[in-house]
């Protein structure tokens, strides 16, 4: 797994905004986050995972199916779903991930002035 994350780094868009710059990670799900896919082993077919779980798992030695989910550092910081930077991510339990995202909810107009800066567009 170590390559196949070293890859996606390597591979994906750096983004600058208000508060920094994101790692874009091109390929998302429907729900907007970054996936890619690993290998199993020979005969087996390819995993299609969250890329930022992947990458945190990686950074902090976590055993991917932990019950750990890795959060985003946002909204400032980080444009989010789709950003795969180290730097950005942090495990954290379902419940924190549920608080960050009622916090995050209450600082959308933030979310989007960053989002509208790193894009040059203007937000729905």
């Amino acid at each position: 797994m170590g390559r196949q994350v070293d890859k996606i780094l390597r591979e994906a868009t750096r983004v600058g905004h208000a508060g920094g710059v994101c790692w874009i990670h091109h390929e998302t799900n429907k729900a907007g986050y970054a996936t890619t896919s690993i290998w199993q082993g020979t005969g087996k077919p390819r995993k299609k995972v969250i890329a930022s779980r992947l990458v945190c798992t990686m950074k902090n030695l976590e055993p991917y199916a932990s019950a750990l989910y890795a959060g985003h550092d946002t909204p400032i910081r980080c444009l989010g779903k789709n950003c795969i930077r180290p730097e950005h991510l942090g495990m954290e339990t379902s419940s924190e991930s549920a608080t960050r995202r009622e916090r995050d909810a209450r600082l959308k107009p933030a979310i989007e002035l960053a989002k509208e800066t790193a894009t040059g567009l203007t937000p729905k």
